[in-house]
């Protein structure tokens, strides 16, 4: 616009401004700029506005996550044939479900919308999300048990037949994306045999019931590990997977930074007693290493009681993969790493109550305890977190 000022002629520029897609649904439906302040926007607190800040920009990250072509994702989901009911369990996964995966918010939100947003890009993913939100509902509706549960063991079969029809997964360009579906996959399973452990013969660690009832929880972490560490989405910190790996680290350094008394010392002291003769300095030293990670992972669960869930105690498998969970597998364990496992077991016991949880952490304590001989069974003494 040009202003003429006689001589002087003046150009007036409308001043640019960054648009802004991310702000809170009042400020969009007002048609103004928002400040994206958290977790309350400057214009909602300054006239006490319920604000969405924090929905709207998780929303955006998700679209974000999905890419242009999520289309084609739903897309590949529908093929499976989803009817009525199946649209009932997306909305129940999205409504409850994910939250009750973790009582960490953030971890909430990642199964809330990371974890949809990969399996929406993968049939046999779906299916076992769908199937999980189907054993859910099962629990808060026991009208419908039956017909829910029946529901979720054929799209787990479903699944697991896709799946297991892709292995081995092959090596080399394009094999990125396999692994990362069936590192989603495994982990919907892993819950779901969780929280069917009851309906398995209640497989302990692998020796306690048949191979071919049904696949054991520890087997399956082993397996899911292993595709975790092979998956290149953990190695960017801007993958779908990025929350689920800082979450881990910052667990790491808390571990690291907290000075704090053993919880275990009663067991530390029973450990330190053994000589030559009971055990090799090699053993000892791996079940002393075992229990010390254990007893970091239970200062953190004691101080932040929002890391105590499964996620957070599964991290002490993981550290022990190569050396002491691999006894847990021999025909007949040592005993000393059956108490170190029962206190494991113990821990579990004691995370935030979750439908699929409580009841196998009950059982698996149970069950390693009767392991023990009498000796050993001196050796367990309770520790609260």
């Amino acid at each position: 616009m040009d202003i003429n000022l006689g001589r002087h002629s003046v150009k007036l520029t409308r001043k640019s401004h960054r648009k802004v897609r991310t702000g809170c649904s009042i400020c969009k439906t007002r048609k103004i700029k928002c400040d994206e302040q958290k977790p309350q926007c400057g214009r909602c607190k300054k006239f006490g506005a319920e604000c969405d800040i924090l929905d709207a920009q998780h929303a955006h990250a998700s679209q974000n996550i999905l890419g242009p072509g999520w289309r084609t994702h739903l897309d590949a989901a529908a093929s499976v044939n989803l009817d009525m009911h199946d649209l009932e369990l997306m909305f129940h996964w999205d409504l409850a479900t994910h939250a009750t995966m973790s009582p960490n918010p953030k971890m909430q939100h990642y199964f809330r919308r990371n974890m949809v947003a990969m399996a929406l890009q993968c049939d046999y993913a779906a299916l076992s999300m769908l199937s999980l939100a189907a054993l859910h509902l099962a629990h808060l509706t026991p009208g419908r048990r039956a017909e829910l549960t029946d529901r979720s063991l054929h799209h787990q079969n479903l699944a697991s037949r896709k799946a297991i029809s892709l292995l081995p997964v092959p090596e080399g360009p394009g094999s990125e994306g396999m692994i990362d579906n069936l590192l989603v996959f495994s982990s919907f399973t892993m819950f779901h045999v969780i929280a069917n452990s009851e309906r398995t013969n209640d497989l302990l660690l692998g020796h306690t019931a048949p191979p071919e009832d049904s696949p054991d929880w520890l087997s399956l972490f082993f397996g899911t590990t292993h595709l975790a560490l092979s998956s290149p989405s953990f190695k960017h910190r801007t993958s779908p997977m990025a929350p689920i790996i800082q979450y881990s680290i910052d667990l790491l350094e808390l571990q690291q930074q907290l000075d704090h008394p053993s919880r275990l010392s009663h067991l530390h002291a029973k450990l330190d007693a053994l000589d030559e003769t009971q055990s090799s300095p090699e053993l000892r030293t791996i079940w002393a290493s075992a229990v010390r990670e254990l007893d970091n992972i239970i200062a953190v669960l004691h101080e932040r009681p929002d890391t105590r869930d499964l996620f957070h105690v599964m991290a002490w498998p993981q550290v022990n993969l190569s050396d002491f969970m691999p006894m847990l597998r021999r025909p007949s364990p040592p005993q000393e790493a059956l108490v170190i496992f029962c206190y494991f077991a113990m821990v579990l016991e004691q995370l935030t109550p979750q439908w699929w949880l409580t009841g196998w952490a009950e059982r698996l304590t149970r069950q390693t305890y009767e392991l023990l001989d009498n000796e050993h069974k001196t050796w367990i003494v309770p520790v609260e977190i």
